[in-house]
């Protein structure tokens, strides 16, 4: 069952008495985080959201009280309700991706009902509140180095806890856990051809799955993730024109110059994220010595340096998923004590009230 494989972990993290709300030292950090627009129905976590030109959806995802996938589909109104829409087209599972274009949704990959993980990918068309299945992700012929069509039970390269998005009128997924082995392959799709190609691979030290990623001016950033032991601490960036990826200071104090001094502690796994005036953002989560995350870090792509701003005010937890829309930044369900189907809105630039 879905609920056996959660609550060996869930239950060490009760034990340490993490669940509380934290309210410690928040008046000296800036920023302020007020709860917004609860989402009707279910709570869930490893969901997965998009933004199709301001409109953002959340689908997909776990309910620990029912012990059931989901495959809902809802939509944020301008006035902050939710809007149920046309249910995922696939079958249910958590940990999935999505990116999104200008017209349409992408939600792929992840893990179904049986832990099996998946290869298949749907595009949804906000427009027509239509899904359409689409190529799922090629294997990688080891003989030629081509890619070829595959079936839905192929190891190979089924993927849970990948990270995506859309650039350069093009969706990539990359990172993520495969069946005996987790993976720093990338591969590029192009929705006009609905073809896949294989993109280049992150050079992580080792290969991770549940790390984060946000894309500031159209700049792609990938960082952290989980290892076989622990969390990385290295960070990413994508240089479309060249096609390479550039690495990034570390995301933990190894380095001490006059030019550099990171004193923080930023290697997280399974973190919510999103971007604000050209900064990114990343809070929950789960921190290198496994507990749950409540700090709040802003990324400043220009010097390449994070500063901690005031922590999480919702309850602990892993699996939520983050958005941004209108210039805004978003935090929504995940698990904790249980599932989660609360929203938090961030500001960033605002002092701590500690009484919204």
């Amino acid at each position: 069952m879905l609920k056996q494989s959660l609550i060996i972990s869930l239950s060490l993290l009760l034990a340490s008495g993490i669940f509380t709300s934290c309210k410690k030292d928040k008046e000296s950090f800036v920023g302020n985080w007020i709860k917004k627009y609860p989402i009707d129905g279910q709570g869930r976590m490893d969901a997965v959201t998009f933004n199709i030109d301001g409109s953002v959806y959340i689908t997909t995802g776990y309910n620990s009280k029912n012990d059931e996938l989901l495959k809902d589909l809802i939509m944020l109104n301008s006035d902050g309700s939710w809007e149920q829409k046309s249910n995922f087209k696939g079958e249910p599972r958590r940990d999935a991706v999505a990116f999104a274009s200008s017209t349409d949704g992408y939600v792929g990959t992840g893990i179904n009902n049986k832990n099996k993980r998946l290869v298949d990918f749907y595009k949804y068309n906000k427009n027509t509140n239509v899904w359409t299945e689409i190529s799922g992700l090629p294997v990688i012929n080891k003989n030629d180095n081509s890619l070829e069509p595959t079936a839905s039970d192929t190891a190979d390269v089924a993927v849970s806890g990948a990270v995506a998005f859309y650039v350069n009128n093009r969706g990539y997924i990359g990172t993520g856990q495969r069946e005996k082995y987790s993976t720093s392959t990338f591969y590029s799709y192009n929705p006009d051809e609905d073809k896949w190609e294989k993109s280049v691979t992150i050079n992580y030290k080792d290969n991770v799955y549940n790390a984060q990623c946000f894309v500031i001016n159209e700049v792609p950033y990938v960082f952290g993730g989980s290892l076989a032991n622990g969390n990385s601490n290295e960070m990413f960036k994508f240089d479309v024109a060249t096609n390479k990826w550039i690495e990034l200071n570390k995301l933990t104090d190894v380095i001490t110059t006059e030019s550099f001094d990171n004193d923080y502690t930023i290697a997280l796994s399974s973190g919510a994220t999103f971007v604000i005036n050209g900064k990114g953002y990343v809070t929950t989560g789960r921190t290198n010595e496994g507990k749950y995350n409540m700090e709040t870090w802003e990324y400043n792509p220009e010097n390449d340096r994070w500063t901690r701003k005031t922590d999480f005010e919702g309850l602990r937890r892993i699996g939520a998923v983050g958005f941004s829309v209108d210039n805004r930044g978003f935090v929504a369900c995940g698990i904790g004590s249980e599932s989660f189907k609360d929203v938090w809105e961030f500001k960033p630039a605002d002092d701590y009230d500690k009484n919204e």
